[in-house]
């Protein structure tokens, strides 16, 4: 369990559009107001299995939820949430 905070960087919004005659229309909005830092919890769940004396892989799903908005004085409201695997190798030194 932990936290987090989310800070816009590139204001650009790119929207693709597709009417049922799959024609695909992109849309790319620039200059965005009103956005603003959020804060967010992130929790995940491990496993993890050792091979030998240094190696061993784990894996880790984990789920992500903005606390606050990602915009501010707009009649919306907008909150980030992702789910994820973090996987790979470990390496412990000495022993």
């Amino acid at each position: 369990m932990g936290t987090n905070v989310n800070m816009p960087l590139n204001e650009e919004i790119k929207l693709d559009v597709f009417q049922p005659n799959r024609v695909k229309s992109r849309f790319t909005f620039t200059e965005i107001q009103n956005q603003r830092t959020s804060i967010g919890l992130n929790f995940g769940v491990g496993l993890s299995a050792h091979y030998g004396k240094h190696i061993g892989i784990f894996v880790e799903p984990t789920y992500s939820q903005s606390l606050t908005s990602i915009v501010r004085n707009m009649p919306i409201e907008t909150y980030l949430y992702s789910f994820g695997v973090k996987m790979g190798l470990s390496w412990q030194f000495g022993k």
